[in-house]
């Protein structure tokens, strides 16, 4: 193969690719994704259930039941996110074999089973990445911003320096962690479909991506565009009939349910071509 021709990958060939494969398969990828919809609705009105047991100080025993009852909400995000990770493996397994004709519930089930633990492995790690580096730069913000309130010795503009020094460290820290977080994003699917460690995921996420990243995150961008597009004219034209609440909340769930598979159709089409990409360099 040219290694020219195999240099680029296409944003747009990508999304309309994405959009084929989205449309094409509506009605079973959606019902997948819905359970993810309905999980997030429970995760959060049990947050709020968390939320309203600790508004008020609490001491001696009551302290042990909020404690309590942060564990569990702990617990509870853990098993949505695992759950969230195998249906969202569905619809991709979906994606990935509709192609060759109208796969089974069976077989998607036991492919997104087969995947699952390296898939939310790297995914973890994805996100323990990109927590600890944004918590150490919040860390060194927070110092910064103490020392500067402090009443001890120590001259303005020097503590001053000292706050632009620490802000300084949390913004590059910050970028860091979003920039590098992009690299990795590909970690979970190169677990999953190649059966890789997780730090291994990692690695191969960042040497696919780079190279490609603008083009790879033109094509996340196409699909906000047309996110948002969809969204403001689905808003305004609800609003032109109603201003019921209780109708306009359903719109964002409706849409998360409509769209979000066609973010993990971009997702893993992007990871196919960059796959591809690498397969005819080796060539």
């Amino acid at each position: 193969m040219d290694e020219n021709k195999a240099a680029v990958i296409h944003p747009v060939k990508i999304f309309n690719d994405a959009l084929s494969a989205w449309s094409g398969n509506l009605i079973p990828i959606i019902t997948f994704y819905s359970i993810n919809i309905f999980l997030a609705k429970i995760l959060q009105l049990s947050s709020s259930a968390c939320g309203l047991s600790g508004a008020s100080p609490a001491a001696g025993g009551a302290g042990r039941i909020n404690l309590s009852l942060t564990i569990f909400f702990g617990v509870a995000v853990l098993l949505v996110l695992v759950l969230n990770s195998f249906f969202c493996l569905m619809v991709i397994h979906y994606l990935k074999a509709r192609p060759q004709g109208r796969p089974s519930f069976v077989s998607v089930f036991e492919e997104a089973r087969n995947g699952i633990v390296p898939y939310v492995k790297a995914l973890f790690l994805l996100l323990i990445f990109i927590f600890v580096v944004t918590l150490v730069g919040f860390l060194f913000y927070m110092a910064g911003s103490a020392f500067y309130g402090s009443g001890g010795v120590g001259a303005r503009g020097f503590k001053m320096s000292v706050l632009l020094l620490t802000s300084t460290v949390f913004v590059v820290l910050f970028i860091a962690a979003c920039w590098y977080g992009f690299f990795f994003s590909l970690a979970p699917l190169v677990a999953a479909f190649e059966k890789k460690r997780p730090l291994d995921s990692m690695r191969e996420s960042r040497r696919r991506v780079k190279g490609n990243a603008m083009r790879y995150a033109l094509a996340f961008l196409f699909y906000i565009l047309t996110y948002v597009a969809v969204g403001l004219a689905a808003y305004f034209g609800l609003t032109r009939l109603t201003h019921d609440k209780f109708i306009l909340d359903f719109l964002d769930p409706v849409m998360g349910t409509l769209f979000g598979p066609l973010w993990l159709a971009v997702w893993f089409i992007s990871y196919q071509r960059l796959a591809e990409l690498k397969a005819g360099i080796k060539q």
